[in-house]
């Protein structure tokens, strides 16, 4: 990032752009404002939701198509989103920073839907029955109990965890794609290698497995 008095290089948010702001027009920055990116995606969907999964469909009510289409909403996404914003946010005109930094809001959006249904149904913790199932009483209609109670309690949970992964997915994309391009572009090339090889550090799954016994033992106290 070499100084530059144009105004379409300053740091800022469309025409708010401080001068103290610009001290962080610096690959380094850039580079650490990057790696929370990938640390936060792999804490949420490589650490998380794989290792919570179980818990999840317990407590939702789900069954195991249901929560491997959750789960794969991710890649739905990131597979559906990869080439257009591949495309889009890699022309020579296109601003590199807002698409990642609009990938990190729709991740952060994704979240928000994605615990939204612990919030909106005050879910009933359970010491001594196993299933939730044995709460419904079979009526007069050909359903049975495990079945009406799917549909009660699994449809909207379902809908919300489905969409708050895909979510993920989608704000995921720049994130893979446009930010190694950006870091690449922002450096010399002699250095490209010293900035990207802590960003790839990030996307490595090794560091998103390290607290998932201590996100365990808060998810317990949080029950």
């Amino acid at each position: 990032m070499e100084e530059d008095e144009n105004p379409d290089f300053e740091c800022g948010w469309r025409f708010y752009k401080p001068k103290w702001l610009q001290t962080l027009r610096r690959p380094y920055w850039a580079l650490l404002f990057l790696c929370f990116g990938p640390l936060l995606q792999g804490t949420m969907i490589n650490g998380m939701l794989h290792f919570f999964i179980s818990t999840i469909e317990r407590r939702f009510g789900l069954d195991s198509r249901e929560s491997g289409a959750m789960s794969s909403a991710y890649d739905v996404a990131s597979l559906l989103c990869m080439v257009p914003v591949t495309f889009l946010g890699g022309r020579r005109w296109a601003h590199k920073p807002r698409w990642i930094a609009t990938g990190f809001l729709v991740m952060a959006l994704g979240s928000l839907i994605f615990i939204s249904p612990v919030f909106i149904r005050q879910v009933i913790h359970q010491t001594n029955l196993p299933r939730s199932f044995d709460l419904c009483r079979n009526t007069q209609t050909k359903e049975t109990p495990e079945q009406r109670c799917r549909e009660t309690h699994g449809g909207s949970e379902f809908f919300l965890l489905y969409i708050g992964n895909f979510f993920h997915g989608v704000g995921a994309s720049p994130v893979f794609t446009l930010a190694v391009a950006y870091i690449d572009e922002s450096v010399c090339h002699s250095k490209s290698a010293l900035y990207l090889a802590p960003l790839w550090t990030f996307f490595d799954d090794t560091l998103d497995f390290i607290g998932q016994e201590f996100e365990r033992r808060l998810a317990a106290l949080a029950v």
